[in-house]
């Protein structure tokens, strides 16, 4: 037992200091397999890149290049601090350093830069750091933040699941051909805009923003707190949920819509000559159509009355805007 306890004080005693540049690494499997350091590989030998990083920065570029490099930008490492890359296969596995070691950076940050071929699924985890990527053409993308910002350009792939714990998420274009899943604990999600069959962005604590979504299948938006801005939605199946945050929403040609918010207001514009049947039902939220607003439900038909909204407050308003 005493052992034990040593061993959690000690792994307590390490991560305490890792503001001050004392990092743990994690082991990982067939570590003798990997070689150390900066290298150059053939662009049509892999389809799949996968990089697990601790802590600093990984940048992503696109190239049509048939020799392609990854470097590890930060100087003065030892043999055991510098990364670590095994082609496996198809799929090139990069790791932050040697297995299992603990050691110091002191004031620094490992900083990586990878070149990727056009149409590979990407998967990249970092625990504390950022992951900045430029334009790309991919199968599948999956990136994931611990504790720092996911920055990305236009992206055009078949699947992508972005997930930050304490960060923010901000992407370019994007166009996705199945499902786009994006989730954020503690930080902020701004989409330029986007086009997927399936849209899903979820939020703990933080502001959801977006451009035009176009969701042929369904849109899902949640978030605890923190207002949702939508600039305009098109799509067959939609629910936006929120506990304490605003929802702005524009909606063009949109089937059934579901919004719902407990002390947030919601506000609506029908777009392009669109226009919705809406049903509204409130515990003491105010509709800015009807004069009298004692009412606990409401039904309203505006402009065409195309998209099927349905709205739900405790004790939110409801808007109804002209474009």
């Amino acid at each position: 037992m005493k052992k034990l306890i040593c061993a959690l004080m000690l792994v307590i005693f390490l991560f305490t200091f890792c503001s001050c540049g004392f990092t743990a690494s994690a082991s990982y499997p067939n570590a003798d397999r990997y070689a150390i350091g900066s290298f150059t590989y053939n662009a049509f030998a892999v389809d799949a890149v996968e990089i697990n990083w601790t802590a600093g920065r990984v940048e992503l570029t696109e190239s049509d290049e048939a020799e392609l490099s990854v470097r590890e930008t930060t100087e003065g490492l030892s043999q055991d601090q510098q990364m670590r890359w095994w082609l496996d296969g198809s799929t090139l596995r990069i790791q932050y350093w040697k297995s299992g070691y603990v050691g110091t950076l002191t004031n620094k940050e490992k900083h990586i830069v990878v070149e990727i071929p056009k149409d590979i699924s990407l998967t990249v985890k970092v625990t504390s750091g950022e992951v900045k990527a430029k334009d790309h053409q991919l199968k599948g993308v999956k990136l994931t933040a611990t504790s720092g910002n996911i920055q990305i350009g236009a992206v055009n792939a078949e699947d992508m699941e972005i997930q930050s714990t304490s960060g923010n998420i901000q992407t370019g274009p994007v166009r996705i051909q199945k499902q786009l899943k994006a989730g954020c604990t503690s930080g902020n999600i701004k989409m330029e805009n986007v086009m997927a069959e399936k849209v899903s962005l979820d939020m703990t604590s933080g502001d959801i923003a977006s451009g035009p979504i176009d969701a042929s299948v369904s849109m899902a938006i949640n978030s605890t707190s923190g207002k949702v801005k939508l600039d305009a939605v098109k799509t067959a199946s939609a629910t936006v949920r929120t506990t304490s945050g605003n929802i702005s929403m524009g909606l063009y040609q949109s089937g059934e819509v579901k919004i719902s918010s407990n002390s947030g207001d919601v506000t609506l514009t029908a777009l392009h000559g669109s226009g919705m049947t809406l049903d509204f039902k409130t515990n003491s939220g105010s509709f800015n159509k009807r004069k009298d607003n004692n009412q606990k439900s409401y039904h309203e038909v505006i402009g065409n009355g195309e998209s099927k909204v349905t709205v739900s407050t405790t004790s939110g308003d409801l808007k109804v805007l002209d474009e």
